[in-house]
């Protein structure tokens, strides 16, 4: 809905593989690491999931160049 008024495509391209690479971390490895005996509380799973958001970025961002 937000995304049609996005013209680039390689803007597309970094919105997608962004999202998707949440998703994937978060029903992943966020449902081991709660399921596990390892106390992680929530904010602590959140700040996780940021830290992952930002290493993975600049790769999503170094590859859309390179296709783009």
């Amino acid at each position: 809905l937000a995304a049609n008024t996005i013209t680039s495509d390689m803007t597309k391209f970094i919105v997608a593989c962004t999202s998707v690479s949440q998703l994937i971390y978060m029903s992943e490895v966020g449902g081991v690491l709660l399921g596990s005996k390892i106390p992680v509380s929530l904010k602590q799973l959140l700040i996780i999931f940021v830290e992952r958001t930002l290493i993975t970025l600049p790769v999503i961002v170094i590859v859309a160049n390179i296709l783009f």
